[in-house]
């Protein structure tokens, strides 16, 4: 177990030493926070822990003795970029400077000054906090400033040798308090990485987990075998204890051949963009592998799975995408929630991201820089399965893909001001193609939903009458009025009806019908529109029969020729009495 440490004498070590091993003590309870050394020339380094309002940045230094001119002109330089340019996808909620010295009286004077014009609280963090830091999280002290990367490296060879022991045969009771105990010292002294083994009769596989970095497998005396899985505790923790090391890659014959999905395919994506990349058993060779924690090795052949090589610092966001014409005038628009961004070892950049409705993901490849040639765009869109989302979010991201032709551009922005991030070309056949009628068969279904709190999403299948049938329910509401024609119509009155009543049917006046109400189907929804009622145009009487219950039927035909005009609308046929609610 590890003792207590004692006074950490700060003083004693360099500036950059001390940044490192504070930001590495903020992420021993912040592990959603990142870390970035600021552009500007004043040194020193940002941690920013994400909270649901913004971010709360710690401006880490790692000044020792006094607080000179020099050093506080420094942090205000720090202070004025997060203030005026912090690059930051969100608000900053809370800025404090992180060093290991108190304020004296004048430093506190100062440092009030100059925060007073800050919208977030600001707060000085100073030996006391990086003591009590040291207190809580010793082993980070001891990785950095003392000896204990040597002493989690030989906790690991104990691991190795308790369970590869030759030739003596180990029972579950005599090995699960020694692995137990080796277990939880090595997770309690690596301030970078945590460690889970288990053993096998077969070879691990080869997978992909959220955090994890590194799997290596032993085989064992028994011919069984140790798995070391390694996960990152941290964003950044591969930065700060690097797990690297060199080997030959060899595309073996008959997997060489063209095509998106083939081995050379996935090989050279991943040199050039950081993809992900699994390589199967014979595709390496003359493995060396460097990393911490006493997991270096070397073998003649391997198999692995490499990436995706994530941007450290790049953070999830929303962006805007927008189809513009010659003139710059925006033909469509939505937001993209920009999900991730990788990095090939060829420098290329990836950024995938998904519509914010739900209509198509998205894949920009930013190609890697040439003899100073500017970096080239590769726009790839797929869609998605529409079924079951809201119409209404489908739709910006529906006008976007409908429009990605010529002559249009595509203009890639921050969610918020007029700064463009890139502008691309669109090539003349559609980048991605709709079905025929796709798009105005989601814009019918958006304007019914107008007209109704019923949520309307994205059926499957549709029949073709009840396709006509949305479309005409559009028509009606957006017009007020849907049109058509008409040649014979019968209507029977019932004996109560006054005799006069057929002398309203005249060849110069309009017949009018209601009592059914409006309702359009849309997949297994039944969305009602209220009552509707029905003009039939220059009507006259063709034939009148009387019936024995004593109604009449009417036969009705257009007085202009074969055909006559109509119309339907939504509402009581005017004129008609309102029904009680």
């Amino acid at each position: 177990m590890l003792e207590p440490i004692g006074p950490v004498h700060w003083g004693s070590y360099p500036g950059d030493l001390l940044e490192r091993v504070m930001s590495v003590l903020l992420f021993q309870e912040r592990p959603t926070a990142w870390r970035r050394r600021p552009s500007q020339g004043d040194g020193g380094l940002d941690v920013a822990e994400p909270n649901p309002d913004g971010y709360h940045v710690y401006q880490i230094k790692g000044f020792t003795g006094s607080m000179n001119r020099s050093r506080r002109r420094q942090v205000s330089e720090s202070l004025k970029q997060i203030l005026d340019d912090p690059r930051l996808d969100r608000s900053v909620t809370g800025w404090s400077l992180v060093l290991p010295m108190d304020p004296t009286s004048e430093d506190e004077a100062w440092f009030r000054q100059l925060t007073a014009r800050a919208p977030f609280p600001c707060d000085w963090k100073g030996q006391l906090c990086w003591d009590s830091e040291a207190a809580k999280h010793a082993y980070v002290v001891d990785y950095y400033l003392r000896d204990g990367k040597a002493r989690l490296e030989g906790r690991v060879r104990d691991l190795q040798h308790l369970l590869a022991q030759p030739g003596t045969p180990l029972r579950a009771a005599d090995v699960a308090g020694k692995l137990e105990d080796l277990r939880t010292a090595i997770n309690r002294d690596d301030p970078h990485y945590r460690y889970e083994f288990s053993t096998s009769a077969t070879a691990p596989r080869v997978r992909q987990e959220p955090g994890l970095v590194m799997t290596r497998g032993v085989q064992l005396s028994d011919r069984g075998w140790l798995s070391v899985d390694v996960f990152a505790r941290y964003p950044q923790a591969t930065e700060d204890a690097p797990i690297g090391g060199s080997m030959q890659i060899v595309i073996p014959a008959g997997t060489s051949q063209p095509g998106p999905r083939s081995l050379e395919a996935d090989l050279q994506a991943f040199l050039d963009f950081g993809r992900g990349l699994e390589l199967p058993e014979g595709t390496i060779q003359d493995v060396v592998v460097r990393a911490p924690a006493g997991l270096s090795g070397e073998a003649p052949t391997a198999k692995a799975v490499l990436g995706p090589a994530y941007l450290t610092d790049f953070h999830p966001h929303d962006d805007r995408f927008q189809v513009v014409d010659a003139s710059g005038t925006v033909i469509a628009e939505t937001a993209v929630r920009m999900t991730a961004a990788t990095r090939g070892p060829r420098g290329g950049i990836e950024v995938a991201g998904v519509d914010g409705g739900g209509a198509f993901d998205i894949r920009i490849q930013l190609t890697p820089a040439e003899d100073q040639e500017p970096r080239r765009a590769r726009l790839t869109i797929s869609g998605r399965n529409f079924v079951g989302v809201p119409v209404r979010h489908l739709l910006p991201g529906l006008r976007v893909i409908d429009a990605l032709h010529a002559p249009h551009d595509l203009v890639w922005q921050p969610e918020f001001g007029p700064e463009i991030f890139s502008r691309m070309t669109l090539p003349p056949t559609s980048v991605f193609r709709l079905p025929a009628g796709f798009l105005g068969l989601v814009e019918a279904m958006s304007v019914i939903q107008e007209h109704t709190s019923i949520p309307i999403v994205m059926p499957g299948d549709l029949p073709p009458e009840e396709v006509m049938d949305i479309l005409t329910t559009a028509r009606l509401l957006r017009n007020g009025v849907v049109n058509s024609t008409w040649t014979t119509g019968t209507i029977v009155f019932r004996p109560e009806a006054p005799d006069d009543v057929l002398d309203a049917i005249r060849p110069d006046g309009a017949l009018f019908i209601g009592g059914d109400e409006w309702v359009v189907t849309i997949g297994q929804v039944s969305v009602p529109l209220g009552p509707c009622h029905r003009v039939f145009f220059h009507p006259r009487l063709a034939e009148v029969q009387a019936l024995e219950d004593g109604s009449r039927r009417a036969v009705i035909e257009p007085a202009e020729g074969e055909t006559g005009r109509a119309e339907e609308r939504l509402g009581l046929v005017p004129g008609s009495p309102e029904l009680p609610g």
